[in-house]
């Protein structure tokens, strides 16, 4: 659903692009940081949860430039569209672990780790396999990472709601991979149809 933002999101990380390239990074080196910037949200969630929140803020801001450098700059490769996609995965795991551990909810944590990169997973072989066309769902990685955020902000006020929150993430992920699989069943009906 937010994909309809990429354009704008694009102009508004373009002096950060410039930034990057006046420095001569690569992509991978950006996604490189946002993993080693991840994993530091995660211990330091032991040290200060605020800090922690705000390191995984620049964490998916590096997931957001690398992609976009890479295009901008004529610099994708292969292996940096696989490293990226894995590297988002670890990224938004460590965040769900993050929060089954200060909520201590490790249960529904587990859930969320095991639904959330099915979703990406499922559009990926859709997508390889040509049965999908459409690659957005109610329920994107962008939508989970700002869930995500926001159910910890409304953490840091109240955790009478974090339960709640973390089960309609779960429904939300369910939803979406429902919404994927319908998707891909009637695209897979019409190619056997012809």
């Amino acid at each position: 659903m937010l994909d309809k933002t990429k354009p704008k999101v694009g102009s508004l990380l373009s002096p950060l692009l410039s930034l990057l390239h006046a420095f001569r990074a690569t992509p991978n080196q950006i996604t490189t940081a946002g993993i080693i910037i991840g994993l530091l949200a995660l211990i330091s969630y032991y040290y200060s949860f605020a800090l922690s929140i705000v390191l995984f803020a620049i964490a998916f801001l590096c997931d957001l430039l690398d992609g976009a450098y890479a295009r901008k700059y004529k610099m994708t490769t292969k292996f940096g569209a696989v490293y990226d996609s894995l590297m988002d995965r670890v990224v938004e795991i460590l965040f769900i672990l993050m929060i089954a551990v200060h909520t201590k909810q490790y249960e529904l944590g587990l859930i969320m780790i095991g639904l959330s990169p099915l979703i990406s997973y499922s559009k990926h072989i859709a997508l390889e396999e040509g049965l999908l066309k459409n690659k957005s769902t109610i329920f994107d990685r962008a939508e989970r990472l700002l869930f995500l955020i926001t159910l910890l902000v409304i953490n840091l006020f109240t955790n009478s709601l974090t339960a709640f929150l973390m089960i309609l993430f779960i429904a939300l992920c369910l939803v979406a991979l429902c919404q994927l699989l319908l998707r891909i069943q009637r695209a897979a009906r019409s190619i056997a149809y012809h």
